[in-house]
């Protein structure tokens, strides 16, 4: 696919275009609309995707792509959005912000980036793997260049993924 058909998979981003995304950037999105929709809820909708240069976080759920290019890649939103959407894409009863429920979190983090480097490997021959996901409940900062904020809102509330081009 040329840049142009997966900018047009993006919703309600025109001025995305302007911001000369990289390949890696937009089969990233493409492919977490894919996969939310597929593993957690078919209603979504995309938001306003922004690009900053720092992003504070309110919980610290990521994981890191190793290889070239590389990146981090995390979601952060309301404790109360984020136990929903554990206990959508686990099917399983979770009530509370816990071990479990960030569990199910990164465990949508890692299926979903496993898929997205092994469409990479096929489609472009690039060779990436990933890093344990990281689940620790603190405060922290990104500023490691250009910040890419993805706001998914479900029926139970707005997620936001966030994507960091290391290379």
């Amino acid at each position: 696919m040329v840049k142009e058909e997966y900018l047009s998979q993006i919703p309600n981003n025109p001025q995305l275009a302007d911001t000369n995304p990289s390949d890696f950037f937009l089969k990233y999105i493409v492919k977490l609309l894919h996969d939310l929709s597929l593993f957690v809820e078919p209603d979504i909708k995309l938001g306003q995707i922004n690009i900053t240069h720092s992003y504070a976080a309110g919980h610290e759920l990521m994981q890191k792509i190793i290889g070239i290019p590389s990146a981090f890649t995390g979601i952060d939103g309301d404790v109360e959005v984020l136990i929903r959407f554990a206990e959508k894409y686990s099917h399983v009863e979770i009530t509370q912000y816990d071990a479990v429920a960030k569990d199910a979190i990164v465990d949508f983090m890692n299926l979903h980036n496993g898929l997205f480097v092994v469409d990479l490997s096929k489609e472009d021959a690039i060779e990436l793997s990933l890093e344990p996901p990281i689940h620790e409940d603190v405060d922290f900062e990104l500023a490691l260049g250009n910040v890419a904020t993805i706001p998914v809102r479900f029926t139970f509330g707005e997620l936001l993924f966030y994507l960091v081009e290391l290379d």
